[in-house]
């Protein structure tokens, strides 16, 4: 039976359901029309649905020197999805925030077979997938299964995944740290940061409001929540970050590190989204695996904001804040040229 490309994706699922509509991711090229030279920048896009590549083509060309075609287009499912996945992996050839990388013959070749063998999976495991969308607000209340052989393997790929990511975090978290003291006074290195400012705002105060209103705020604890989480009944031993000698190294080393990083979380991200929809597929509507894996609904009320400030608007504005405005540091998620310097 042929995929289904165009996934069932249900409107109620929320915006990251649209992230599984198909289309086409394609990868393009520039060429000097004088020269007949083809460059090593590549862009990598996509189009949604049944959108054809050759209209991209023609926007991209609008007030370029240079002819921009495609050199690979893949019809796949979930194409934003892979898109997102390829954008995160070759993170260290991207030129500035946006969809351009810089890309040697073989990198683009890595990269077209990288996306070929990902929209293969997609195409084995797009229901799964659909699935594991909405799995949060579904229930699972079908009988308990048994333990068995590929449960328990599936169950434990997922929790080392999983450890893995977790120090995979811890040492990202390092890496920023020490680039953000590097970098942030010093002029030579303002590309390696990103700097934006959120703006004031103001905002409602409902932990104020419990700490000195507590009878008044419960009465309004109203609104009902409701979700399912899955929980696992084993554990994997923690995986130690590993130590980075980082006292010695420049801020351009401090990125390079970063963005190797950054591919090695995307990579985890994909891996562990996919045997995710695995699990769910294995046990369908079913409360538990047996010893392994159960699902479990939490039922809640909520502070009902809405109802409260419709109450008693008087006390409502009391409880407004209004925060200041504020300066953050970002570590860039692309290469730096500043240098005039290409990755190698």
């Amino acid at each position: 039976m042929e995929p289904n490309l165009e996934a069932d994706v249900s409107d109620d699922l929320g915006v990251a359901s649209k992230e599984l509509v198909a289309g086409t991711l394609y990868f393009m090229k520039e060429t000097d029309y004088l020269t007949g030279e083809t460059f090593d920048y590549v862009k990598i896009g996509i189009v949604k649905g049944e959108k054809e590549v050759a209209a991209r083509e023609k926007d991209h060309r609008t007030g370029n020197p240079r002819r921009i075609s495609s050199v690979k287009d893949i019809a796949t499912p979930a194409v934003q999805k892979l898109e997102t996945h390829l954008h995160n992996l070759y993170a260290k050839n991207r030129v500035s925030s946006g969809e351009w990388f810089y890309l040697s013959s073989s990198e683009l070749e890595q990269a077209i077979e990288e996306a070929t063998t990902q929209k293969e999976v997609l195409e084995k495991k797009i229901q799964n997938l659909n699935n594991l969308q909405s799995a949060n607000k579904t229930q699972h209340l079908g009988p308990s299964l048994p333990e068995s052989p590929e449960a328990k393997a599936l169950v434990e790929q997922i929790l080392f995944l999983e450890a893995e990511e977790s120090a995979n975090s811890r040492q990202k978290k390092e890496l920023s740290a020490a680039i953000i003291d590097l970098a942030s006074d010093d002029p030579r290195y303002a590309s390696l940061l990103q700097v934006s400012t959120t703006k004031a705002s103001t905002r409602f105060d409902g932990t104020n409001l419990r700490k000195t209103h507590k009878e008044l705020y419960e009465s309004f604890m109203t609104k009902e929540s409701s979700s399912w989480a899955r929980k696992f009944l084993i554990e994997v031993p923690k995986k130690e970050t590993e130590s980075l000698e980082l006292e010695n190294l420049s801020a351009e080393a401090l990125h390079a590190l970063y963005l190797d990083s950054w591919a090695q979380a995307e990579n985890l991200k994909w891996k562990l989204w996919i045997l995710e929809s695995d699990l769910l597929a294995l046990m369908g509507d079913a409360s538990e695996i047996s010893g392994l894996v159960e699902w479990k609904e939490t039922k809640k009320k909520v502070f009902n904001g809405d109802s409260f400030k419709a109450s008693h608007p008087e006390i409502y504005s009391q409880f407004m804040n209004e925060s200041e405005p504020k300066q953050n540091q970002k570590v860039v998620e692309w290469a730096s040229y500043s240098a005039g310097s290409l990755p190698v």
